[in-house]
């Protein structure tokens, strides 16, 4: 864990985040805290997904899902819970 500026980096925050209809769901896998499921989906309506919804979600390591967090916190997404 590192903090930068008053804010802690570094560990992966479960929860969910959301930019412009984007949302990104974090959550530890099977209670396994080395491993985080990652669930991303777009609401539709938009030319890009035809005015469909679509999601995936894949698992991966903790260190990847805090690189992860970072850039979505970099890109602007704010955590909704």
């Amino acid at each position: 864990m590192k903090t930068i500026k008053g804010k802690i980096t570094g560990i992966a925050i479960t929860g969910a985040f959301e930019l412009e209809g984007h949302s990104v769901i974090l959550q530890t896998w099977k209670n396994d805290e080395t491993q985080i499921k990652i669930r991303e989906s777009y609401r539709g309506n938009s030319w890009q997904t035809h005015g469909k919804n679509w999601s995936t979600s894949r698992v991966v390591p903790t260190y990847d899902a805090i690189e992860e967090q970072e850039k979505l916190l970099k890109h602007g997404y704010q955590r909704m819970n």
